[in-house]
């Protein structure tokens, strides 16, 4: 496909003109500034390149090694249960072949399971600079869902249970707080298109592995609070613990 000759300064303010708009609409959120200024920080960012030119190749290799069916979206190796508990708590999540939340009734889905260990598999494997071990990528993924961006801190902390899962089966959005995440990604996803110069199907897939880590974060965090509803500050600490995972060397950590 051929590049786009997008303006960097145009779409720079563009943006700008965008997060005032969701500043005077939500401006009261506590951290809301912080994550939307990291969020325009993403324009030409050189570790947020390499995340997206790797995330298809890490997924292919996540798949093949967790054995997951592409068409079915679901594991064929019994012996992966017993090995990774999280397989089997994540089980509880529905697979359906339409993600339609409005009418099948869960927002939480296995796909976004399957997404957000994809994705952070790709975070560890761009920043080792080589493919990092399931368990690890597991144990990175339970930090994240119950520390957020706390998660590099030497915190005690009870990794989520099938009960945690559960909970998360049945969170909700509340009204609100889909405005401000959709409002988000909208930006995010402008700037996918502004540094990869194009507007190709492999833009929107990323993009959408991208929604849903964020969801699946946002999820967690309601389930941490008690909350039955996903809440404007769940967004916020979603993409502050996503924001951190991108920026912070994790070399040590791993």
């Amino acid at each position: 496909m051929k590049d786009i000759n997008y303006s960097i300064s145009d779409e720079k303010n563009y943006t700008k003109n965008q997060i005032k708009k969701i500043e005077q609409e939500f401006g009261n959120i506590q951290g809301l500034s912080d994550i939307l200024e990291n969020t325009k920080k993403l324009f030409g960012c050189e570790i947020y390149l390499k995340i997206f030119k790797e995330a298809k190749n890490t997924a292919e290799k996540d798949y093949e090694r967790l054995n997951i069916s592409d068409d079915k979206n679901s594991y064929n190796n019994e012996s992966l249960y017993n090995k990774y508990p999280q397989l089997t708590y994540a089980s509880v999540l529905d697979k359906p072949l339409i993600y339609l939340p409005s009418l099948h009734g869960d927002l939480i889905i296995y796909t976004m399971f399957i997404s957000t260990f994809t994705l952070l598999s790709t975070i560890c494997n761009v920043k080792s600079s080589h493919l990092v071990r399931v368990e690890r990528i597991f144990n990175l993924m339970d930090k994240v869902m119950v520390l957020f961006d706390k998660f590099n801190q030497d915190l005690d902390y009870t990794p989520p249970t099938q009960n945690f899962y559960d909970k998360l089966k049945t969170i909700r959005w509340d009204k609100k707080s889909k405005k401000l995440f959709s409002k988000i990604q909208n930006i995010r996803n402008n700037i996918t298109n502004v540094n990869s110069k194009n507007m190709d199907m492999y833009n929107t897939r990323f993009n959408l592995t991208e929604n849903y880590l964020l969801i699946f974060l946002a999820a967690s965090s309601a389930v941490k609070r008690e909350h039955k509803n996903i809440t404007m500050e769940d967004v916020v600490q979603s993409h502050k613990t996503y924001y951190k995972l991108i920026n912070m060397d994790l070399k040590d950590f791993l």
